[in-house]
């Protein structure tokens, strides 16, 4: 009997299709990985949360595929193999919550490149970008 195929076994594709652009592109650059964006406030503004409550609440916030600290500012890296015209809005989304994120320090105040890898160019999304 064959194995089940699991479900998006895609995403396997992207993360080493992500790794491999990476490590050829950016190889002594500090790198992030499925890095949370925003601030928690946003979804947690009260203050009688505890940090484990607050942490839990980072689960509405938005993670990018990666970002590459490139000072003074930042790169935000979505990659996708299949539905890429939605990476576009997933990089817009994330470019708004840069400046609120802590964890870059001086570098979310910084210029922000929205990177959409894909292995290979859809003319329909080239149209957009």
């Amino acid at each position: 009997m064959a194995a089940p195929v699991p479900k998006r076994r895609y995403r396997w594709g992207e993360t080493a299709f992500l790794m491999a652009w990476i490590s050829a592109r950016w190889p002594t650059a500090r790198v992030h990985l499925n890095m949370r964006l925003g601030s928690l406030d946003q979804h947690a503004p009260r203050s009688d949360l505890t940090p484990s409550q607050r942490a839990l609440m980072g689960a509405f916030n938005r993670y990018a595929d990666a970002v590459i600290e490139t000072p003074p500012g930042v790169a935000l890296v979505e990659a996708k193999i299949r539905k890429q015209v939605g990476g576009i809005g997933e990089l817009l989304a994330y470019r708004e919550r840069v400046a609120d994120t802590e964890e870059l320090g001086n570098l979310r105040h910084g210029p922000v490149d929205l990177i959409l890898l894909v292995p290979a160019r859809d003319p329909e999304v080239a149209a957009v970008c």
